[in-house]
């Protein structure tokens, strides 16, 4: 890539986003040829001035840059429900393509159905934020339904969780059981 000065360069990133939705350090790093120290620096820049979110090992759009709801973008790929921020779940392919769920719940049958995944996000039921739904903790069952039945909920801390639990009953989950409970209610059906 030639030269470019990093006025320039966040200014691409910041449309990369808006196109990607989401992109790691690495892949930055590499298509702008500079090191992940940095796309960190930024990344910091970015976020500091509202036009983007840090993810672990990663980059999305600021949230008043999601697609607007009614997009094509903003349409759950399992159910064609409106993807609403607090519950948005986002599963990036090995191909850089992405599909978006309109909650975990939806988001976990998709992640059943798809093959060769590069990462998958999901956003904190509390602070919005996106987080690595691998490591994640889940509320599944709890009074609290928003969208689909059973009502899963994400939570990047455990103890959000577990107070939430406290309050609203569910089951805590992490990643690989919520997966089964999904499964098995599904199949169940």
């Amino acid at each position: 890539m030639d030269e470019i000065l990093p006025e320039q360069r966040r200014a691409k990133i910041v449309e990369w986003l808006q196109e990607e939705q989401s992109l790691t350090i690495d892949q930055l790093a590499r298509h702008f040829e500079v090191s992940a120290m940095t796309i960190h620096r930024d990344l910091d820049l970015l976020v500091k001035e509202g036009r983007a979110r840090k993810v672990r090992g990663g980059a999305m759009p600021a949230a008043d840059a999601l697609p607007a709801p009614g997009s094509d973008q903003s349409q759950c790929a399992m159910c064609g429900k409106r993807v609403p921020r607090r519950t948005t779940w986002v599963v990036t392919g090995e191909n850089g393509e992405q599909q978006q769920a309109c909650c975990p719940h939806c988001g976990f049958l998709m992640h059943s159905h798809a093959t060769g995944q590069q990462s998958t996000l999901a956003a904190d039921f509390l602070y919005g934020q996106m987080v690595n739904a691998h490591q994640a903790t889940f509320v599944v069952g709890s009074e609290v339904t928003l969208c689909c039945v059973p009502g899963v909920l994400c939570f990047a801390s455990r103890s959000d969780a577990e107070r939430f639990q406290r309050g609203f009953g569910g089951k805590l989950l992490d990643f690989a059981g919520a997966m089964v409970a999904m499964t098995t209610a599904h199949h169940g059906h």
